[in-house]
């Protein structure tokens, strides 16, 4: 029994010079195959209007709007206002492109059927990515890539017929406009099972890995990180009030007390503030119901919008580190090659300070632990020298 489950369905369109051929009474390749796609989304729209469409049209180029739609009449207008027309069939690319818009729903909700219908006539060319290995990437993350073959009866090679056999995909190959009618009825019908991930309930077998999830997951930005329109945003609902953690409802983590803007992140997403500490924890709840761990990686859904995020482990400091038991904070001193590139867009946290990192002039860095903040060497000598603490955090730490 198929599943009632709404379905993603992305139409990959072949816009080459030799779509225009008609083989098929006076009808184009290109006319049917765009029949195809306003019949098949019209079909599945009478069954489930909670079915969404997206389109990628390819020739030597890429196009598409790397958007879902409801309706049959916003494909085509984008079809008809942004597809371009040209020599070159660059089968890898188009279902790359295909994939990445796939990629971005599945970081939004994981236990959904996702799927390609591709429709081209089987005439390709050489693709600077190889269409095989970008099929295996859709058979591991459960996509079916259905194929719709307008064109001369046989080609060479067929491909197309490699990549849906690949992916447990339909190959279907027309030669008259009935034919074409009972296909787009079979097209229309919705896939039995759905894409699994290691959050969703009812799993089987073919669970998409964690390792690829990892791959898939998108990561949590920095204040500093948000676009001018995401920060106005933020802003207008925080208002005058500080920015709290949407797990721990505070603005100082629990964990390692910094504030904020030292351990808060946001989702690319929605825009839900969390710590970094409290937002690991989040995850470990989640990691352990499902069983699994990651060495690299902690991946967890966003407590508001479930939009896929991982944090990599290697950027998350214990605020526990203690030296020889004294349970006093360290702060690391380190040459400033061997610190992260994102600290020569960032600014000494030293309060009187604020002076960018400079890999010419600054031959060391500290670096606080308990608030995870660089200091110019300095900086932070001339604080220490007389308060033994971090002149961020205010905490008292020992120099490694």
């Amino acid at each position: 029994m198929g599943t009632t489950r709404s379905e993603d369905t992305i139409f990959v369109l072949d816009t080459s010079r030799s779509m225009y051929r008609a083989d098929i009474g006076e009808k184009s390749r290109l006319n049917l195959g765009i029949f195809a796609i306003k019949n098949i989304i019209e079909l599945k729209r009478k069954e489930d209007k909670t079915d969404r469409f997206s389109i990628v049209t390819f020739n030597g180029s890429i196009s598409s709007p790397n958007e879902m739609y409801y309706d049959s009449e916003s494909i085509l207008n984008y079809f008809v206002n942004n597809a371009e027309f040209q020599y070159g069939t660059s089968y890898g690319e188009a279902l790359a492109a295909a994939l990445r818009i796939i990629v971005e729903e599945l970081r939004k909700i994981g236990e959904k059927s996702l799927r390609i219908i591709f429709i081209s006539d089987g005439i390709a060319l050489n693709s600077k990515l190889n269409p095989i290995n970008v099929a295996k990437t859709a058979k591991e993350l459960g996509v079916y890539v259905d194929i719709l073959r307008i064109g001369p009866p046989k080609v060479a090679g067929n491909i197309l017929k490699h990549i849906a056999d690949l992916t447990k995909g339909e190959y279907y190959y027309i030669s008259s406009e009935q034919e074409l009618m009972e296909i787009i009825k079979k097209l229309a019908k919705k896939k039995e099972s759905p894409i699994p991930t290691i959050f969703d309930k009812n799993k089987n077998k073919d669970l998409v890995s964690s390792e690829l999830l990892a791959e898939v997951a998108g990561l949590p930005l920095k204040l500093d990180e948000l676009s001018s329109e995401q920060k106005y945003k933020v802003m207008k609902v925080v208002g005058n009030q500080k920015i709290k953690c949407s797990i721990c409802y505070t603005n100082k983590c629990p964990v390692c007390n910094s504030d904020f803007y030292g351990d808060g992140r946001f989702c690319p997403n929605c825009l839900t503030p969390f710590h970094l500490h409290c937002a690991m924890a989040w995850a470990d709840n989640q990691n352990k119901k499902e069983g699994f761990s990651l060495e690299n990686y902690k991946i967890f859904r966003c407590v508001h919008c479930f939009y896929l995020l991982k944090i990599p482990t290697k950027n998350i400091y214990t605020t526990a580190i203690e030296e020889n038991g004294t349970g006093k904070k360290i702060v690391e001193k380190m040459k400033i090659q061997n610190a992260p590139p994102e600290l020569f867009s960032s600014v000494c946290a030293h309060p009187d300070c604020g002076v960018l990192f400079d890999s010419m002039e600054d031959q060391y860095v500290y670096y606080c632990h308990n608030c995870r903040s660089y200091f110019h060497e300095d900086c932070f000598d001339n604080y220490y020298s007389t308060e033994h603490k971090c002149p961020y955090c205010k905490k008292i730490v020992e120099k490694s």
